[in-house]
C-alpha cells in the first residue's frame, strides 16, 4: 500500500513529534480529520 504525500508527512511529523494531533495539523490536515 502506498502513502499518499499527506499521509507521509502524517507519519513523519508523528515519529518527530510523538503526538498525533499535532502531527496532523503540522501534516495538513483540517476540521473533523484532526480526530480520527
Amino acid at each position: 500500500m502506498k502513502l499518499t504525500p499527506k499521509q507521509q508527512a502524517f507519519c513523519d511529523y508523528y515519529i518527530e513529534i510523538g503526538n498525533a494531533t499535532e502531527a496532523a495539523k503540522k501534516a495538513g490536515y483540517r476540521g473533523e480529520n484532526l480526530n480520527r
